[in-house]
């Protein structure tokens, strides 16, 4: 099934995680635009808002996450790049007993959670004694995260993507099909949480499963070394709190809108934020996962002797197309995310342009830091850039807090703007003194300049977009995406270059023939 004796194809590697990934967001996109409506009518808007608070909430049991896996992935593919299987597989599995304690207190943390959140958030009756049992099920998935998490980066650092993410994609269907069918059935907010269980459990069960096919591989038994878990425990305070960070972030938003505006208005706004934000959030979810597929093909690249002298081009090359793609994608969202909220929930859940148009320009922000974030842990600055991920979070969220009460819900895109325009500019710098990858050149700021360039002129022209009807919509954006993507050839000479070189060899390959 895997034969890790073949030599592994980087590029295909980093094809079949993005396609997979791609289809794996189609998942998501489809869970998207059935879930919200269908639980609207089926639980009620009030319940599952506070639900949604709730996953937010949720999101601070991401304390019992040490973020071991990121350090085991990359100390994987940097073994396996020298071509010493060994210790890839000591690396992983120590990494499992690190991922295994994570899991244990994460669970011990579960129910004081559960039992504390329905009345902070102000639910009462039989709808707090749902939230808690549903926050108790969906826990149970989420504490089988940090194994899952290491066994699916084990099998990327090895460059067999396919296998993780076709694991991860398997378990999404079923685990959407099985959501659909509980919440029709009238299982409610417990038929949420069990699909999100049934989902970890899955993908779980099959990336160990193609771990184990690979660590057996090695020829050596798994050599238990100190060394190896004294590099995790120098690490681990690092990882630890830049996986708080992560997890606790992105959730953020919701429970500040809650606390906020009060049991009241709170849901409702929660609700509108989700439906509002969550095409660009969709669309930045691919492209982070994009960006992570790219990891451990990086770290085996730069330990490839075979590949010495070219690293640094191809990596700027990927920088390029990872700037132009968020310049196309942010202005289409500003062009047709109006049209799109008031067709799929309604008028009253969209937040209005300027929102939009401030969450669009949060997303290159965000995408472009986490892309220099990638870099530097695939070059082996985890700690460091750990540490960054840390404070960068902290201070995101605490200017998160102080811009939702000085300007209302648009504080929320508003300020990280600032924040993590400030710290892509000191990581860049960072990396840019790393002695083995200079990274000058990438073209971050002439991209960031172009993608607001573009989200303002999407924003004024969105009001010419059709909303009377999906077919209408669709065809509007259907021009409007043709435009993006001439404007994104027009403006990256490195994706001139490479499509004129592509064509280029098919015109020699048809010639010869």
């Amino acid at each position: 099934m895997i034969d890790l004796s073949l030599r592994p194809s980087r590029r295909r590697a980093v094809t079949a995680h993005v396609v997979l990934g791609l289809l794996l967001q189609f998942v998501f996109v489809v869970q998207s635009l059935v879930i919200l409506p269908l639980c609207i009518r089926t639980i009620g808007a009030g319940p599952y808002g506070f639900w949604l608070a709730s996953g937010g909430i949720m999101s601070w049991l991401a304390i019992a996450n040490f973020g071991s896996a990121g350090l085991t992935m990359q100390r994987c593919a940097s073994a396996y790049g020298r071509s010493d299987l060994a210790a890839a597989r000591d690396w992983f599995m120590h990494g499992v007993v690190v991922a295994a304690a994570s899991a244990v207190v994460l669970l011990a943390l579960l129910l004081p959670v559960a039992a504390f959140t329905p009345p902070w958030l102000g639910a009462r009756g039989s709808v707090a004694a749902a939230l808690s049992s549903g926050m108790v099920i969906a826990g149970c998935g989420a504490a089988l995260s940090p194994l899952n998490d290491t066994a699916r980066g084990f099998v990327c650092a090895l460059q067999r993507n396919s296998f993780a993410m076709g694991a991860e994609l398997a378990a999404a269907a079923v685990s959407l099909v099985f959501t659909i069918w509980s919440l029709l059935a009238g299982w409610g907010i417990a038929g949420l949480a069990w699909g999100s269980l049934l989902r970890m459990a899955l993908a779980l069960g099959l990336n160990v499963f193609f771990a184990a096919v690979c660590a057996t591989q090695a020829a050596a038994s798994t050599r238990w070394s100190r060394a190896i878990m004294a590099e995790y425990g120098k690490t681990l305070g690092p990882l630890w709190g830049a996986s708080l960070v992560g997890q606790l972030v992105p959730q953020l938003p919701l429970v500040v809108l809650a606390k906020a505006l009060g049991p009241e208005l709170g849901p409702a706004a929660s609700l509108a934020y989700t439906a509002t934000t969550r095409p660009i959030a969709l669309a930045e979810m691919f492209t982070m996962h994009a960006i992570s597929s790219t990891s451990s093909a990086i770290t085996h690249l730069v330990e490839d002797p075979q590949a010495a002298g070219t690293a640094s081009a191809r990596v700027r090359a990927m920088s390029s197309a990872v700037y132009a793609a968020i310049a196309g994608g942010v202005a289409l969202y500003c062009l047709g995310d109006e049209g799109f909220v008031n067709l799929w929930v309604g008028r009253d859940a969209f937040m209005g342009q300027a929102f939009v148009l401030a969450a669009a320009v949060a997303s290159v922000a965000s995408i472009q830091l986490r892309w220099l974030m990638n870099l530097g842990t695939s070059l082996g600055m985890v700690a460091s850039t750990a540490v960054f991920q840390a404070v960068e979070g902290v201070a995101r969220a605490t200017a998160m807090i102080v811009g939702v009460a000085c300007l209302g819900p648009i504080g929320i895109p508003l300020t990280g703007i600032v924040v993590m325009v400030c710290g892509a500019s000191f990581i860049e710098r960072r990396l840019a003194e790393h002695h083995a990858f200079p990274t000058a050149g990438t073209g971050r700021w002439g991209w960031l300049l172009r993608a607001v360039v573009a989200c303002g002129v999407a924003s004024l022209a969105a009001r010419y977009i059709p909303r009377a009807d999906w077919v209408s919509w669709a065809a509007a954006m259907t021009l409007g995406g043709l435009a993006a993507a001439l404007a994104v050839l027009a403006g990256s000479s490195e994706i001139r270059g490479w499509i004129m070189g592509w064509s280029a060899q098919q015109i020699k390959r048809f010639r010869a023939v």
